[in-house]
């Protein structure tokens, strides 16, 4: 019914049926889920027969295909008649359709028909009768006709492809070795897209665009970004040396966040006045280029960790960064920053990044589920080495971190390990053999990598009963 209704709006409906496809988060078909029960709601929703047997696309269990007519409110199954419907498709194959509007569509497979004296006469038939039983409708709807298809996909589970129908399908995805099976393409998906590289930039390049075309369109992407950013006010409290900074962010660490690494966000709200300090120490001092490496990393983990837990405060403690929400937090939002105007974004891939340890990963947080824990004590330059290797041990023998599935021989990683993977692969052939450096349990070398869905929402304390 909801089609029909707006099926002048609306000419197309593909549903696509729940699977394990290696992407997305929902997974296992629900029980009594089938394409032929799918069909039959379709039936009974549009109160209409259709027949989606009369055109074969690609594999009959991948893909099904029907077509109805609306006339006054009423479905008619434009296939009803599938003898003459098939013998037509194959007699007018070689048209050129003209697409721009349905009554140009229909005037061009007229004359695609003309050319056949034999389906002309049939076609004339089958209109006669069309007209005959949709008068009254017709004469309801003025004449208008509207014409909806539907598209059924049967998508295969990642772990469970048939190779008849992968080797049958029409539902294609571009790779750079040419086109392949989506479903093929979903349960390789990881290791086939790019971002399995750990490209640094968050929007891939407009290979499309050349020359100027190209950077009229970045330049003019930048604008558009730089217009809806918002420089985040520097907290106004006096300023402090390093030593009475860093001791006032340990307190908000020992006071706010508790042994899982969640934040008490509304505590910290009504008593900030430690992290603003530290927060205005960030925004008056960088560590120079004279100053050791551990000095500059351990200073960048806590500033970026402090400068997350100020945004969302800053923002009101929202209950999720994901969606439109993460490019206004990571990016359009904008600190003081040594004298520099960054965004978290800009911070983590412009100067933490460059550092080349890649075990930060493990100690950055911006304040959501899936984050690292965050400890109750500042990343300090005297024992960095120790805490980093300390970090990186607990998150990567963290279940919720790495899963390892024996039946299926398939290990799930974090998606920290999808997101920089370039940094990983920088220091180890393979992201199994890295993560088996900090393991008490390895991952078999030959298992299939999957990645677990990350959970953007603010890793706020639970209010107390």
């Amino acid at each position: 019914a909801y089609f029909v209704s707006r099926a002048g709006a609306v000419r197309t409906a593909s549903l696509q049926l729940q699977a394990r496809t290696g992407r997305g988060v929902l997974g296992t078909r629900g029980e009594g889920v089938s394409i032929d029960g799918v069909i039959e709601r379709i039936r009974q929703g549009i109160g209409a027969p259709l027949s989606f047997d009369s055109f074969l696309i690609g594999h009959p269990s991948c893909n099904r295909y029907a077509a109805a007519l609306v006339i006054g409110g009423r479905a008619f199954d434009l296939f009803a008649d599938r003898e003459f419907a098939v013998d037509f498709m194959r007699r007018t194959a070689h048209a050129r359709i003209d697409r721009h509007t349905p009554l140009a569509g229909a005037l061009s497979l007229a004359r695609a028909a003309l050319g056949s004296p034999r389906i002309a006469l049939r076609a004339i038939g089958w209109l006669a009768r069309l007209l005959w039983r949709t008068k009254l409708d017709l004469l309801r709807a003025r004449g208008r006709v509207r014409k909806i298809s539907f598209f059924l996909h049967n998508f295969m589970n990642a772990d469970g492809l048939d190779a008849e129908r992968v080797d049958s399908c029409v539902f294609m995805a571009a790779t750079a070795d040419g086109p392949m099976s989506m479903c093929a393409f979903n349960a390789r998906r990881d290791e086939i897209l790019p971002r399995q590289t750990g490209e640094k930039t968050a929007v891939r390049p407009i290979k499309w665009l050349k020359g100027r075309a190209r950077a009229t369109v970045v330049a003019a992407a930048a604008i558009a970004l730089e217009a809806c950013s918002v420089r985040v006010a520097v907290p106004d409290v006096e300023a402090t040396s390093e030593t009475v900074a860093l001791t006032a962010y340990s307190r908000v660490l020992q006071r706010f966040v508790d042994d899982r690494g969640a934040v008490n966000f509304t505590a910290l709200a009504k008593d900030r006045r430690d992290l603003d300090m530290y927060v205005r120490h960030i925004a008056d001092v960088s560590p120079g280029d004279g100053v050791g490496r551990n000095v500059k990393i351990a200073h960048y983990i806590n500033s970026y960790n402090s400068l997350a837990m100020y945004n969302v405060i800053e923002r009101g403690v929202p209950q999720s960064l994901d969606g439109l929400e993460k490019i206004n937090f990571f990016v359009l939002r904008k600190f003081s920053v040594g004298g520099k105007i960054l965004s978290l974004y800009a911070y983590e891939n412009e100067l933490i990044r460059p550092t080349g340890e890649e075990r930060v990963h493990f100690a950055l947080n911006c304040m959501v589920v899936s984050c690292p824990r965050l400890p109750s004590t500042p990343f300090r330059p005297e024992d960095l080495e120790q805490s980093l290797d300390r970090e990186t041990r607990r998150f990567l023998n963290e279940s919720r971190n790495v899963r390892i599935d024996a039946a299926t021989g398939t290990v799930y990683f974090s998606e920290i390990l999808k997101f920089y993977a370039e940094d990983f692969l920088a220091k180890a052939p393979s992201l199994i053999a890295y993560v088996n450096r900090y393991r008490i349990q390895p991952v078999p070398a030959h298992y299939a990598v999957r990645f677990i869905p990350y959970d953007w929402n603010v890793n706020a304390q639970s209010p107390s009963p």
